[in-house]
Protein backbone atom coordinates (compact mmCIF):
# COMPACT_ATOMS: atom_id res chain seq x y z
CA UNK A 1 0.00 0.00 0.00
CA UNK A 2 2.70 2.31 1.05
CA UNK A 3 4.54 1.74 -2.37
CA UNK A 4 1.14 2.31 -4.06
CA UNK A 5 0.64 5.49 -2.27
CA UNK A 6 4.71 6.90 -3.03
CA UNK A 7 3.65 6.27 -6.87
CA UNK A 8 0.69 8.44 -6.51
CA UNK A 9 2.56 10.38 -4.69
CA UNK A 10 5.23 10.94 -7.90
CA UNK A 11 2.37 10.89 -10.84
CA UNK A 12 1.16 14.25 -8.80
CA UNK A 13 4.26 15.41 -8.97
CA UNK A 14 5.15 15.10 -11.96
CA UNK A 15 2.08 16.21 -13.57
CA UNK A 16 2.09 19.30 -11.24
CA UNK A 17 5.89 20.23 -12.49
CA UNK A 18 4.87 19.03 -15.99
CA UNK A 19 1.67 21.51 -15.61
CA UNK A 20 4.04 24.84 -14.64
CA UNK A 21 6.63 24.31 -16.88
CA UNK A 22 3.87 23.93 -19.38
CA UNK A 23 3.51 27.68 -18.75
CA UNK A 24 7.18 28.73 -19.03
CA UNK A 25 6.89 27.17 -22.99
CA UNK A 26 3.86 29.36 -23.99
CA UNK A 27 2.43 29.36 -28.13
CA UNK A 28 4.39 31.74 -30.32
CA UNK A 29 1.29 34.06 -30.77
CA UNK A 30 3.04 35.84 -34.31
CA UNK A 31 2.78 31.84 -36.00
CA UNK A 32 1.17 32.51 -39.22
CA UNK A 33 -0.35 35.01 -42.22
CA UNK A 34 -2.14 38.11 -40.45
CA UNK A 35 -2.56 41.45 -42.80
CA UNK A 36 -2.95 44.99 -41.86
CA UNK A 37 -3.59 48.54 -42.98
CA UNK A 38 -0.27 50.57 -42.30
CA UNK A 39 -1.59 54.21 -42.17
CA UNK A 40 0.58 56.97 -43.43
CA UNK A 41 -1.86 60.08 -43.32
CA UNK A 42 -0.29 62.03 -40.77
CA UNK A 43 3.33 61.28 -41.84
CA UNK A 44 2.16 62.53 -45.47
CA UNK A 45 0.84 65.79 -44.20
CA UNK A 46 3.33 66.29 -41.53
CA UNK A 47 6.03 66.46 -44.26
CA UNK A 48 3.51 68.53 -46.55
CA UNK A 49 3.57 71.16 -43.54
CA UNK A 50 7.19 71.76 -42.86
CA UNK A 51 7.45 72.40 -46.35
CA UNK A 52 4.96 74.61 -47.11
CA UNK A 53 2.34 75.27 -44.63
CA UNK A 54 0.24 77.22 -47.31
CA UNK A 55 -0.23 74.47 -50.34
CA UNK A 56 -0.58 71.70 -47.27
CA UNK A 57 -3.97 73.76 -46.26
CA UNK A 58 -4.67 72.32 -49.96
CA UNK A 59 -3.39 69.13 -50.23
CA UNK A 60 -4.27 67.74 -47.02
CA UNK A 61 -5.17 63.86 -47.05
CA UNK A 62 -7.83 62.26 -45.25
CA UNK A 63 -6.46 58.81 -45.95
CA UNK A 64 -3.42 57.04 -47.06
CA UNK A 65 -3.20 53.50 -46.04
CA UNK A 66 -1.49 50.47 -47.68
CA UNK A 67 -2.60 47.03 -46.48
CA UNK A 68 0.59 44.50 -45.66
CA UNK A 69 0.91 41.31 -45.25
CA UNK A 70 2.91 39.73 -42.28
CA UNK A 71 4.32 36.11 -42.31
CA UNK A 72 5.67 34.63 -39.37
CA UNK A 73 7.60 31.35 -39.18
CA UNK A 74 8.03 28.70 -37.42
CA UNK A 75 11.82 29.19 -38.15
CA UNK A 76 12.27 32.71 -36.59
CA UNK A 77 12.02 34.70 -39.68
CA UNK A 78 9.46 36.85 -41.05
CA UNK A 79 8.39 38.86 -44.12
CA UNK A 80 6.32 41.75 -44.84
CA UNK A 81 4.66 41.85 -48.25
CA UNK A 82 2.53 45.24 -49.70
CA UNK A 83 -0.64 44.18 -51.49
CA UNK A 84 0.61 45.51 -54.61
CA UNK A 85 -3.28 45.85 -56.58
CA UNK A 86 -4.68 47.45 -53.38
CA UNK A 87 -1.46 49.57 -53.10
CA UNK A 88 -1.47 50.73 -56.57
CA UNK A 89 -4.71 52.05 -55.79
CA UNK A 90 -4.47 53.84 -53.04
CA UNK A 91 -1.75 55.84 -54.56
CA UNK A 92 -3.76 56.51 -57.68
CA UNK A 93 -6.44 57.95 -55.20
CA UNK A 94 -4.04 59.44 -53.96
CA UNK A 95 -2.82 61.78 -56.72
CA UNK A 96 -5.85 62.25 -57.90
CA UNK A 97 -6.85 64.09 -54.65
CA UNK A 98 -3.08 65.84 -54.68
CA UNK A 99 -4.06 67.19 -58.08
CA UNK A 100 -7.61 68.48 -57.17
CA UNK A 101 -5.70 70.11 -54.70
CA UNK A 102 -3.16 71.76 -56.21
CA UNK A 103 -5.65 73.32 -58.67
CA UNK A 104 -7.22 74.78 -55.65
CA UNK A 105 -4.23 75.84 -54.45
CA UNK A 106 -3.25 77.82 -57.68
CA UNK A 107 -6.55 79.70 -57.99
CA UNK A 108 -6.56 80.76 -54.19
CA UNK A 109 -2.98 81.98 -54.98
CA UNK A 110 -4.07 83.71 -58.61
CA UNK A 111 -7.03 85.34 -56.48
CA UNK A 112 -4.63 86.96 -54.39
CA UNK A 113 -2.64 88.35 -57.58
CA UNK A 114 -6.11 89.41 -58.64
CA UNK A 115 -5.90 87.51 -61.65
CA UNK A 116 -8.52 85.18 -60.72
CA UNK A 117 -10.16 84.84 -64.22
CA UNK A 118 -7.04 82.88 -65.80
CA UNK A 119 -6.91 79.03 -66.12
CA UNK A 120 -4.55 76.88 -64.73
CA UNK A 121 -2.92 76.09 -67.62
CA UNK A 122 -2.45 80.25 -68.49
CA UNK A 123 -1.50 80.52 -64.99
CA UNK A 124 1.24 77.44 -65.13
CA UNK A 125 2.40 78.82 -68.45
CA UNK A 126 3.63 81.58 -66.95
CA UNK A 127 6.32 79.66 -65.09
CA UNK A 128 6.99 77.97 -68.53
CA UNK A 129 5.63 74.60 -67.10
CA UNK A 130 2.17 72.43 -67.45
CA UNK A 131 -0.46 70.50 -64.55
CA UNK A 132 0.98 67.31 -66.20
CA UNK A 133 4.53 68.43 -65.32
CA UNK A 134 4.08 70.19 -62.15
CA UNK A 135 1.96 67.27 -60.63
CA UNK A 136 4.75 64.70 -62.43
CA UNK A 137 7.58 66.67 -59.98
CA UNK A 138 5.21 66.52 -57.03
CA UNK A 139 4.48 62.57 -57.62
CA UNK A 140 8.55 62.32 -57.62
CA UNK A 141 9.60 64.18 -55.12
CA UNK A 142 6.90 61.86 -52.59
CA UNK A 143 8.69 59.03 -54.50
CA UNK A 144 5.37 57.19 -54.62
CA UNK A 145 7.24 54.97 -56.98
CA UNK A 146 9.11 53.39 -54.17
CA UNK A 147 6.46 53.09 -51.66
CA UNK A 148 5.50 49.50 -52.72
CA UNK A 149 9.20 48.46 -52.31
CA UNK A 150 9.84 50.17 -48.87
CA UNK A 151 6.90 48.03 -47.97
CA UNK A 152 8.61 44.64 -48.56
CA UNK A 153 11.19 43.54 -45.69
CA UNK A 154 12.36 39.87 -44.67
CA UNK A 155 14.32 39.12 -41.76
CA UNK A 156 14.50 37.15 -38.38
CA UNK A 157 12.24 38.03 -34.91
CA UNK A 158 12.04 36.77 -31.12
CA UNK A 159 8.87 37.23 -29.26
CA UNK A 160 10.08 37.66 -25.62
CA UNK A 161 7.33 38.67 -23.06
CA UNK A 162 5.37 41.55 -24.89
CA UNK A 163 8.55 42.52 -26.99
CA UNK A 164 8.76 41.22 -30.55
CA UNK A 165 11.99 42.11 -31.73
CA UNK A 166 13.46 42.05 -35.37
CA UNK A 167 15.70 42.68 -37.97
CA UNK A 168 15.28 44.38 -41.32
CA UNK A 169 17.67 41.26 -42.69
CA UNK A 170 18.44 38.19 -43.03
CA UNK A 171 21.59 38.77 -42.50
CA UNK A 172 21.55 40.81 -38.91
CA UNK A 173 21.63 39.56 -35.96
CA UNK A 174 18.39 40.34 -33.83
CA UNK A 175 20.44 42.35 -30.66
CA UNK A 176 21.21 44.85 -34.10
CA UNK A 177 18.06 45.05 -34.89
CA UNK A 178 14.72 47.34 -33.69
CA UNK A 179 11.89 46.06 -31.11
CA UNK A 180 7.94 46.73 -30.88
CA UNK A 181 5.73 45.86 -28.20
CA UNK A 182 2.75 43.59 -28.80
CA UNK A 183 -0.38 43.25 -27.14
CA UNK A 184 -2.73 40.04 -28.03
CA UNK A 185 -6.40 41.13 -28.31
CA UNK A 186 -7.71 37.83 -28.81
CA UNK A 187 -6.50 34.93 -31.28
CA UNK A 188 -6.95 36.70 -34.48
CA UNK A 189 -5.43 39.92 -33.63
CA UNK A 190 -2.62 41.42 -31.97
CA UNK A 191 -1.69 45.58 -31.73
CA UNK A 192 1.99 46.59 -32.21
CA UNK A 193 3.07 49.53 -30.59
CA UNK A 194 6.27 51.61 -29.72
CA UNK A 195 7.13 53.59 -26.54
CA UNK A 196 6.10 57.17 -27.03
CA UNK A 197 9.22 58.41 -26.47
CA UNK A 198 10.85 56.42 -28.73
CA UNK A 199 8.36 56.81 -32.01
CA UNK A 200 10.95 58.67 -34.83
CA UNK A 201 9.14 61.70 -36.58
CA UNK A 202 8.64 59.78 -39.89
CA UNK A 203 6.55 57.21 -37.90
CA UNK A 204 4.05 59.45 -36.15
CA UNK A 205 0.97 58.24 -36.76
CA UNK A 206 1.56 55.13 -38.45
CA UNK A 207 1.35 53.13 -34.94
CA UNK A 208 -0.39 51.50 -33.57
CA UNK A 209 -0.17 48.67 -35.91
CA UNK A 210 -2.80 46.10 -36.24
CA UNK A 211 -2.52 42.47 -37.10
CA UNK A 212 -5.56 40.58 -38.31
CA UNK A 213 -5.22 36.90 -38.82
CA UNK A 214 -5.23 34.99 -42.16
CA UNK A 215 -4.38 31.66 -41.62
Amino acid sequence: MKRIISIAVVIVLTVSMVLSLGGCFKKNPFLGRWETEMDFTEVFNNSLGDKDAEAAKYLRLDEMEFKVIYTFNNDGTYKTEPDIEECNETINEVKTRLRKGMEEYLKAEAQKQGIAYMGIDEILSYSNTTMDELMETMYKEAKFENIVETLKCEGKYTVVGNKLSTTESLDQEIEDGGYELFEVIDDDEIKLTIPEDEVPDELIGVYPIILEKID
